[in-house]
């Protein structure tokens, strides 16, 4: 029999949602008394959510509510997170009271602050309740919406604490500005102490950390409580957080559950608390037992003993929200619809049918009131997010309704810049330059009145959540000056001005006109300072060759910046980086294990430190130069540089680093692949030879070019340089491109493969009895009934056994089983048929499921490869593919039809990884093969 905790009884029915992880709720969430609701995603896969709703078509909250059980009514309708889940209109019409939890509020408060009105009642933490009470809303109540998981964060005796600081947790210097100068006092004890900085840990490895960390360092957002501020201390670990932390004191007391720092004493805190183990495990311990009663669980138990009280001020507030009648006018269902379009991807289809009807309705009310504030919030909606051609409908559209508007209000700077944004979408430079001046015109002498008054839709702020730095400024100075008019308006014109003028910088430079985009940037930094402004006047002087003006910027904007550092490799020049080179390796070897661009950086100070040894002897240098091709080639372009510059060294040998060389791979695979152009190199195909030429002139040898070599491939076996051998974790490009002519496949699969919309194909053979069960079994499910949906299975050795499996398994009508070995050519051709390949990818299957990524098919990895790091463990594997991409591929997100579109731009975007890192493992080749010719080679 199911059990609920019975710590607190329910004062009523509570419907849920959009809640990922119902384990927020602890064993509350199997009450019958709760219902969750969930939009179709992977989530909903995992959970048995009581209402699953669909994002196509979805126009209105009636249609949620349309899924209740009948004659089941909710007392409260929670809506979980004003930021990442959409919110549909019509909520503001809902028969039931309702309840909002805002989640990061103070990266969209003019969104929060809209739709605290809307709700009913709202549960923030203790900062946002400040400030909105400061507004005059009375319905806000404190709960802290953020807690742990005992299942998943707990303490693990057996683990050593290995790390004396650590921190795991979001490094965008865009979202946290100060956090990073903090981190930047830590990491400056790396030399007495182990620091760990992280981002993108998750899950078990996570909890691990945690519990192999002494102290964990904690900076918040929004100085309230964080998840980390609960799980650091859930897994035994010393909590360090913000002392100007505003929820701290109604969890932990400072030095004897956690400890306050500020960060003129973080330091001294630090190195006393590691100097004293007794006193800090104490704290930790205390700390330990004091969390353990803020659980999930136990968080919600709160909420539901406050709920009699709570839903008697939702209830009042209902019905007089219900008696309203401003909440139907026109800019407060654009504010609800922009929420709705902006916190959601997959709600934009529906979203944009609903502003395309606002305007064609608009268009037919010539003299609506607030007319020009409508057209710029419609336009504003409307305007493509990322790029798009000059003739593009939308932009054009967008365009035209601010050129509408400056014709009704030529004195308008929001117009203006708004319409130079367009203008620059469409390449008029010159046009664009023109209103961006006339922007900056009339806001040097205006009061910022119009911005006030449009404040909710400028571009790009209105829909950044949390991704550009002035955006996430916009929003801070909305709650920090919202009760002084007068200096918010100063505060929006300087943000306005500092993006214009980016911009503006930006066209200019683009336009060849470099000092007067640096007088630009200068314009913007004297608006707010922005470190990544440091780095793009820095960069012009590098072009200029004002080296030590270049130097002097980006000092300045690691002062403001410490994170700025990760991109020093951008400014490298010989002269530069060697007279700086001393306080260059200090800053580079602070942050080395947090940012992997300093490790060519280091990697060429400690090689120069090398040639600086008397010591030092040739054996020293062959060992240092290949232990570097094998990990970092960037490295070795730079070194290369420098013996170019003149660096004063004793080995002429080094001299021949110089020279270039060309290579030849001789065929080891059936058929010759055809090899794409890439930026660095030039590719010859002849039927019997394909060549890779390294050499500065791309059509023919220079006369420093080495004698030319020949080299065997393969992709089975392992690199050998002695033996003139290169294997695929040296070679991952061993297939062939896109341009690849197809061979017809037989007539029976040619026209099976036609009658197939989207097509899964399965390299069968490399998933077990289970996997394959468990795969047909979800695909008779979702597309037993749907004929244009086929499943190929690809078994040439095991085709009886799969005929046996799928006569028990699947309707047979929609897969078909490929039981002959197939050539290059005919999986060229077979390729092209591919919506979706899925494969275990180990052995020989990596070169399809490379091939598959290669032309942006969409992945289904069944596993990640039990081989360690294809093609090489110093160049990338696959979870890091997914890492680096941000990407989840798997079968759940990529198995319907509707979402083909997206597991296609899925797909593209690794793809783009792939060609990145593949042109990186062939310069590291190239390195390697270019030490070995020259006898530089250990």
């Amino acid at each position: 029999m199911t059990t609920f905790p019975a710590e607190t009884a329910l004062a009523g029915k509570l419907l849920i949602g959009p809640l990922f992880n119902p384990r927020f709720l602890g064993g509350y969430h199997k009450d019958p008394q709760i219902k969750l609701f969930m939009p179709e995603s992977a989530y909903t896969q995992f959970y048995a959510y009581d209402l699953v709703y669909p994002w196509k078509n979805l126009h209105n909250f009636s249609q949620i509510l349309a899924l209740l059980p009948k004659g089941w009514e909710p007392d409260l309708i929670i809506w979980w997170d004003v930021l990442y889940q959409g919110i549909p209109p019509g909520i503001e019409n809902c028969p039931y009271p309702t309840a909002l939890i805002p989640g990061d509020w103070n990266l969209g408060y003019l969104t929060t602050r809209y739709f605290a009105e809307v709700f009913d009642l709202v549960l923030a933490d203790i900062h946002l309740k400040q400030r909105l009470e400061a507004q005059g809303l009375k319905q806000i109540v404190h709960w802290p919406g953020f807690s742990f998981d005992p299942q998943e964060l707990y303490l693990m005796p057996e683990q050593t604490r290995i790390y004396d600081i650590a921190f795991i947790g979001n490094l965008n210097e865009a979202i946290h500005p100060r956090r990073s100068r903090i981190l930047d006092q830590a990491l400056s004890l790396s030399d007495r102490y182990q620091v760990l900085v992280r981002q993108g840990i998750w899950g078990a490895e996570y909890r691990q950390v945690l519990n192999q960390s002494k102290i964990v360092l904690n900076y918040t957002i929004a100085q309230v409580m964080n998840m980390r501020g609960y799980e650091a201390p859930a897994c035994g670990a010393l909590l360090f957080i913000e002392a100007e932390n505003q929820e701290i004191a109604y969890f932990l007391k400072d030095r004897e559950e956690c400890v306050y720092y500020r960060a003129d004493n973080l330091i001294e805190l630090l190195t006393y608390y590691l100097e004293n183990e007794d006193e800090r495990t104490r704290i930790a311990e205390a700390g330990y037992h004091k969390i353990q009663a803020f659980s999930y669980e136990k968080q919600f138990a709160r909420l539901l003993k406050q709920l009699p009280e709570w839903l008697k001020i939702a209830q009042e507030q209902c019905a007089h929200r219900l008696n309203r009648t401003d909440t139907e006018t026109a800019q407060n269902k654009l504010r609800g619809l922009s929420q709705f379009f902006c916190s959601q991807p997959e709600a934009q289809p529906s979203a944009l049918n609903l502003i395309t009807q606002a305007l064609q309705q608009l268009q037919a009310r010539p003299n609506e009131p607030a007319l020009l504030w409508q057209l710029n919030a419609l336009a504003c909606l409307l305007f493509p997010q990322g790029p798009v051609a000059p003739e593009d409908h939308t932009l054009q559209l967008v365009k035209r309704c601010f050129e509408q508007a400056l014709k009704l209000a030529p004195q308008n700077p929001v117009f203006h810049y708004h319409l130079a944004i367009c203008l620059e979408s469409e390449q008029k430079t010159y046009a664009a330059l023109q209103h961006y001046s006339r922007c900056v015109e009339l806001l040097a002498g205006r009061d910022g009145k119009e911005l006030w008054e449009y404040r909710e839709f400028i571009l790009p702020f209105f829909r950044s959540r949390g991704r550009e730095v002035l955006a996430i400024e916009w929003e801070r100075a909305s709650f920090e000056e919202q009760d002084q008019p007068l200096q918010l308006q100063i505060r929006y014109i300087r943000l306005l001005m500092c993006q214009i003028w980016q911009r503006l910088a930006a066209l200019l430079e683009k336009a060849g006109s470099l000092d007067k985009a640096q007088t630009a940037y200068q314009n913007a930094l004297s608006n707010f300072t922005d470190a990544k402004i440091y780095l793009n006047l820095a960069r012009i002087c590098r072009f200029n060759n004002q080296e030590e003006q270049a130097w002097d910027y980006f000092k300045a904007g690691l002062e403001e910046q410490p994170f700025l550092i990760s991109q020093i490799g951008s400014l490298f020049s010989p002269s530069l980086f060697l007279k700086h080179r001393s306080e260059i390796q200090q800053r580079s070897q602070r942050y080395a294990s947090v940012f992997g661009e300093l490790e060519a950086v280091l990697t060429l100070c400690q090689f120069l430190n090398l040639l600086e040894t008397p010591e030092t002897k040739l054996a020293d240098i062959k060992r240092s130069l290949s232990q570097i091709a094998q990990t970092s080639h960037e490295a070795l372009e730079k070194i290369k540089q420098i013996l170019e510059y003149g660096f004063p060294h004793a080995f002429e040998v080094l001299n021949t680093l110089r020279k270039n060389c060309a290579i030849y791979w001789e065929r080891t695979l059936e058929e010759t692949p055809s090899l794409k152009l890439t930026t660095s190199f030039t590719w010859v195909n002849s039927a019997e030879l394909a060549q890779l030429q390294f050499s500065p002139h791309p059509y023919g040898y220079d006369s420093q070019t080495k004698s030319i070599q020949y080299f065997q491939r393969s992709f089975s076996a392992k690199t050998d340089l002695a033996e003139q051998q290169i294997g695929v974790d040296l070679w991952p490009i061993q297939f062939p491109a896109e341009e690849t002519q197809p061979a017809p496949l037989s007539h029976d699969l040619e026209e099976w493969l036609n009658s197939c919309e989207y097509l899964f194909l399965v390299m069968a053979e490399t998933l077990s009895e289970a996997e394959l069960i468990d795969l047909l079994t979800e695909f008779e499910r979702d597309h037993g009934q749907t004929p244009l949906v086929g499943l190929l299975l690809y078994a040439p050795q095991s085709s009886g056994a799969l005929y046996l499996l799928c006569e028990n398994q699947i309707d047979k009508s929609s897969v078909s089983i490929i039981d002959e070995n197939l050539n290059q050519t005919e999986w060229a051709a077979l390729f092209k048929k591919t919506s979706c390949f899925v494969v275990a990818p180990q052995a020989e299957n990596l070169f399809y499921a490379s091939w598959a990524l290669w032309q942006g098919i969409p992945l289904c990895l069944f596993a990640l490869p039990k081989i360690p790091a294809w093609p090489g463990p110093e160049q990338w594997q696959w979870d890091n593919w997914l890492k680096k991409g941000e990407l989840s591929l798997n079968f759940y997100s990529n198995n319907q039809t509707e979402l083909k579109e997206r597991a296609q731009a899925t797909a593209q975007r690794l793809h783009k990884i792939y060609h990145t890192e593949s042109e990186s493992a062939i310069l590291k080749l190239l390195w390697q093969i270019r030490l070995q010719s020259l006898g530089l080679w250990a």
